[in-house]
């Protein structure tokens, strides 16, 4: 026996979903993958020329990104958030 509230959803609303999904997982690699290439940029160069330890670079190269990171994380629930209120209802939230 089937839900009818599933029958009722259709490819289009799965799709957007799925749409949806891939957009929040591909902006937070992309958040990642910066973050990552610039921790070591930074790292190398504090390390190499301003002659910090590595102790202390990892530790300001931390101090200064990971603000960076978490705005962007915060910037795409913003997003998302609103996505979800300008979409339509879904067939199982109409009553």
């Amino acid at each position: 026996m089937t839900d009818p509230a599933l029958d009722r959803v259709d490819l289009a609303e799965l799709t957007g979903a799925f749409g949806q999904l891939l957009h929040a997982a591909g902006v937070i690699a992309a958040l990642v993958l910066v973050y990552l290439v610039f921790a070591l940029l930074l790292g190398a160069l504090l390390v190499g020329f301003a002659e910090n330890t590595d102790t202390a670079a990892v530790t300001l190269v931390t101090v200064i990104l990971a603000p960076y990171f978490f705005l962007g994380l915060a910037v795409l629930y913003y997003e998302q958030r609103a996505r979800a209120e300008g979409r339509r209802p879904l067939a199982h939230e109409v009553r």
